[in-house]
C-alpha cells in the first residue's frame, strides 16, 4: 500500500478541533517555512496540514516512500521537560487520562510503522536536557536519568512502547519562530526566494497569504472525496504546486492600484472603495484558484483591449468593459459584482 493511499485510509485518531488562531498561525508559518526551504533545495516533497497529525511531509511529491509528523505545540513561557512531554491530563469525560504528546506521537509511529521516518515535536521552546541549540534533536541523546524516566512513563501509557525500538523515532524541532510575529519573519524569507527567482521582492506579504490561504483550503475536510486521486488532489500540497505559485507570480507584472485609482475619481468614493477591495481580494485569488489565470484572464484581457483603445474617457471605457465581460466573469463566479468585474478588468489591463 502506497503512502498517501495509507493516510487516506487509515482512520484519523483526532480531528484539530477549536485551536487557537495564534497557534494555528504559527503553524502555518513554520509549514511554510520548511516547505519552502525544501523547495530552494531542489528536493521534491508533498505535504499535507490536519491529517493524522499537525503537518506530514512526504519524501517525494508522486511517488513517497517515507513520512515525517510534525506535531506543533506552541508555548508563551516555560521550557519542555520530559515530565510535560509524558504528562497525560484527565479525559475531558472526567473517565481516565488522554494520550500525553508522546503518546500521540507514539499513535502515528505504530500505526504508520511501514513508512514513517520520524515523529517531530515542534516547538518554540527548549528542552534543555535534550539541547538548548535552535534545530532538530532526536531524543536518544537525552541524558541517562532523563531516557529512563521517559522509558517508564512511556510504557505505563502503553505496553507496546518499547525504547530501543521507538525512541529512534522521536524528534524535537526547536524552532527561532517568535510565537508573536512568526507570519512575519517567514514573509522575510519569502522575499528572498521571490528576489532570488524574480528579482523583485514585490508581493511578499501577498503570496504568503495566498500561499498560506492554499494550505488552510487543502486541511479543510472533505466528505465527498472518496478515491485516491481525489484525495490527493483536495489534500496533498505539492512541490509542483509551490512551483506553479512562484512561476504566476515571476510572468506577473505587478499591477499597481496606485496607477489606476487616479482615473477612477469620478466615480466617486464610495464605488471606488468597493473596487480597491475586490482588487486586493482579486490579487490573491489570481495566485490560488487556476482557473482564473487559465482561462478568465486571457478573455477579459482579449475582450477588454479594443474597448481602452478605442476611447479617450477612461471611466467610460471601463463602463463598457464592464458589460462587455460580465458574463464571462459571471460564469467563472456567479457572485461576482460590477465592482469585482471593474477590478479584475483594470487589473488585467495593466498586465497589457
Amino acid at each position: 500500500m502506497g503512502v498517501v493511499e495509507k493516510l487516506k485510509q487509515e482512520a484519523k485518531r483526532e480531528d484539530g478541533g477549536a485551536v487557537l488562531t495564534e497557534r494555528l498561525d504559527y503553524q502555518y508559518a513554520w509549514g511554510i517555512q520548511r516547505m519552502l526551504a525544501l523547495h530552494v533545495s531542489d528536493q521534491s516533497y508533498a505535504f499535507l496540514f490536519e491529517s493524522h497529525d499537525d503537518i506530514l511531509e512526504l519524501d517525494h511529491e508522486a511517488t513517497p516512500k517515507k513520512v515525517v509528523f510534525y506535531q506543533v505545540k506552541t508555548r508563551k513561557s516555560g521550557n519542555w521537560t520530559v515530565s510535560r512531554f509524558t504528562e497525560r491530563k484527565k479525559a475531558k469525560d472526567g473517565n481516565g487520562h488522554g494520550a500525553s504528546v508522546a503518546g500521540r506521537m507514539f499513535d502515528n509511529i505504530r500505526r504508520f510503522s511501514t513508512c514513517i521516518d520520524r515523529a517531530v515535536i515542534v516547538t518554540n521552546m527548549p528542552m534543555p536536557k535534550l539541547s538548548r541549540d535552535v534545530g532538530e534533536h532526536c531524543l536518544t541523546t537525552l541524558d541517562k536519568d532523563s531516557l529512563k524516566e521517559l522509558g517508564i512513563a512511556m510504557s505505563a501509557e502503553d505496553a507496546a512502547f518499547v525504547t530501543a525500538t521507538h525512541l529512534p523515532y522521536y524528534h524535537l524541532n526547536y524552532s527561532p519562530l517568535h510565537f508573536d510575529n512568526a507570519h512575519h519573519t517567514v514573509v522575510g524569507q519569502v522575499a528572498d526566494i521571490l528576489f532570488k527567482r524574480t528579482g523583485s521582492e514585490r508581493g511578499a506579504k501577498t503570496f504568503f497569504d495566498a500561499l498560506s490561504g492554499e494550505c488552510r483550503r487543502k486541511a479543510k475536510p472533505q466528505p465527498a472525496v472518496r478515491t485516491l486521486t481525489g484525495f490527493d488532489a483536495a489534500h496533498v500540497l505539492k512541490r509542483s504546486d509551490v512551483e506553479s505559485f512562484l512561476g504566476i507570480h515571476g510572468e506577473h507584472t505587478a499591477p499597481s492600484w496606485a496607477n489606476v485609482a487616479p482615473f477612477l475619481q469620478p466615480l466617486g468614493f464610495v464605488r471606488v472603495t468597493a473596487i480597491m477591495k475586490a482588487w486586493d481580494r482579486y490579487e490573491i485569488e489570481r495566485r490560488t484558484r487556476w482557473e482564473t489565470l487559465r482561462h478568465v484572464a486571457p478573455k477579459i484581457a482579449t475582450a477588454i483591449e479594443p474597448i481602452f483603445n478605442g476611447r479617450h474617457d477612461f471611466v467610460v471605457a471601463l463602463q463598457e468593459a464592464v458589460v462587455e465581460v460580465r458574463d464571462v466573469v459571471q460564469a467563472w463566479s456567479p457572485t461576482a459584482d460590477d465592482a469585482a468585474i471593474a477590478a479584475m478588468i483594470l487589473y488585467e489591463y495593466q498586465r497589457q
